[in-house]
């Protein structure tokens, strides 16, 4: 009986070492590929077009500041759009 249960402890003593590996292994990778990693974000050259959608469904107090919040983002006016998707019921 008592070696059932020096092996189960054994056998969770080892699942724990294997995983504990699987972890270092991953760090050792995170860390080797933040090393090689370390330049910074070209400048864009040429921006894609995008579409903001804003959904908005009986937010009458909060469609002014949203609608305000989206239209101050800086990106070239030609390359966005804005979208607002308004199925409201109210006013």
């Amino acid at each position: 009986m008592e070696w059932i249960i020096v092996s189960a402890y054994a056998g969770a003593l080892f699942f724990i070492f294997l995983f504990s590996m699987g972890q270092l292994h991953l760090t050792w990778h995170y860390l080797k590929g933040k090393k090689e990693n370390n330049s910074p974000i070209p400048p864009i050259s040429k921006f894609p077009r995008i579409t903001i959608q804003l959904p908005i469904f009986n937010e009458k107090y909060v469609v002014e500041r949203l609608i305000d919040s989206v239209a101050a983002i800086r990106y070239p006016s030609d390359k966005l759009e804005i979208q607002i998707l308004d199925d409201s019921t109210d006013e």
